[in-house]
């Protein structure tokens, strides 16, 4: 997925995720530029198209990767820019057009998994409705005799939120998040992945104490996280810990 942009005869790109630099016209750093023209063209990932309400007269087009940035500015979800699409605004309005013909689309399954945002629609679908599905799935196919549900926050929630409602058991908020802290599988070395472990998830000892406890989270990514965290539940009370992971395996 890419960008063009059109001005004062110059043209200006910008893949997904990118910034356009606009050299040579009249605008202080900061101010917003117009564009003559600026086409979005579908090469496989997914960008939404919106249109604000009206102010002040004015019809707008925007586009963004998730349908959440639209609830910001009061805009509605119209589509997607399809693959093998260029979706051109202008000023004769908004046109679209195929450059490439159609063919069956090859989903990324982790966008409802982990990479998009709850409040956001992709592929069509709620993901946040789409990981409380994975969650009840997860429920019926490995149930386990627990008294609490207790996710890995904050991506393992909606999937908990499932899996408690489907099981039953009391969904509880026990591991508290640190906001303040990154990625921790991304870490150079493992040392340093440990500690930030401890520095991002905080258990709440009272709802852990004497409990046996189903812990969900959304996938596994080395594994070694999440030895650590079933460490520190046991190690906060926990009775007996049984993991629980929404995605299926991914084997290449």
């Amino acid at each position: 997925m890419y960008a063009v942009f059109r001005t004062g005869g110059k043209q200006y790109r910008a893949s997904q995720g990118e910034r356009v630099r606009v050299e040579r016209l009249d605008a202080a750093v900061g101010d917003a530029v117009e564009f003559d023209q600026v086409l979005m063209v579908g090469e496989g990932a997914s960008i939404k198209v919106g249109a604000p309400l009206v102010s002040g007269g004015k019809v707008s087009t925007v586009f963004a990767s998730e349908t959440c940035a639209f609830d910001l500015i009061g805009a509605v979800y119209l589509g997607d820019v399809e693959p093998g699409e260029i979706v051109t605004v202008g000023a004769e309005g908004v046109t679209r057009e195929r450059y490439a013909p159609k063919r069956d689309h090859a989903h990324c399954v982790f966008e409802h998994v982990y990479f998009a945002r709850p409040d956001s629609i992709v592929f069509g679908r709620s993901v946040q409705e789409s990981r409380e599905i994975q969650g009840r799935m997860l429920a019926r196919e490995c149930p386990a005799d627990a008294d609490i549900v207790v996710p890995l926050p904050d991506s393992g929630v909606p999937a908990a939120l499932g899996y408690a409602s489907e099981s039953g058991l009391p969904f509880k908020q026990a591991l508290i998040r640190n906001h303040y802290v990154g990625r921790t599988f991304i870490e150079p070395s493992q040392a340093i992945r440990d500690f930030g472990v401890k520095l991002k998830l905080n258990p709440v000892r009272h709802l852990l104490e004497g409990k046996r406890v189903v812990l969900v989270d959304d996938s596994i990514v080395r594994g070694t996280t999440s030895r650590k965290i079933v460490r520190m539940v046991r190690n906060a009370g926990a009775r007996e810990v049984h993991l629980r992971i929404s995605c299926p395996p991914t084997k290449s």
